[in-house]
């Protein structure tokens, strides 16, 4: 739900635990949580959040890799890029490249330049 207060969406979870009960599903309290859009939220690997355009007052809904998707690629290269593996350039590159190019096709569609620099001045 994206407009209404918070009452509705607590009524609204109500409503989404009973159609998931008859087919053996349920809501995790633990990750099921009420926020505005204004504080964001992370889902799948995107921070979802409303801020207000660079130079306007208008606000905008954007979407861009979250805290913790950046660490977890690079942690990955990092593991590939170990010294003590002695990996050719050839071999190296033929590993690193598909971790790097999956990352970035998944993370295109948002609000990704910065992060996709930094990544890149990482790898």
């Amino acid at each position: 739900m994206v407009y209404g207060t918070r009452e509705h969406a607590e009524a609204l979870r109500e409503e989404v635990a009973d159609v998931l009960a008859p087919m053996g599903l349920h809501l995790s309290e633990a990750k099921t949580h009420v926020v505005h859009l204004d504080e964001g939220f992370d889902f799948l690997g995107w921070r979802i959040q409303r801020r207000r355009k660079r130079g306007t007052s208008q606000h905008f809904l954007y979407t861009y890799p979250s805290k913790k998707a950046l660490p977890s690629v690079m942690r990955r290269v990092r593991a590939l890029t170990r010294r003590s593996k002695n990996r050719t350039l050839t071999e190296l590159l033929h590993r690193l490249s598909p971790v790097l190019r999956g990352w970035a096709a998944y993370f295109r569609h948002g609000v990704s330049k910065r992060t996709f620099c930094y990544l890149g001045e990482f790898a």
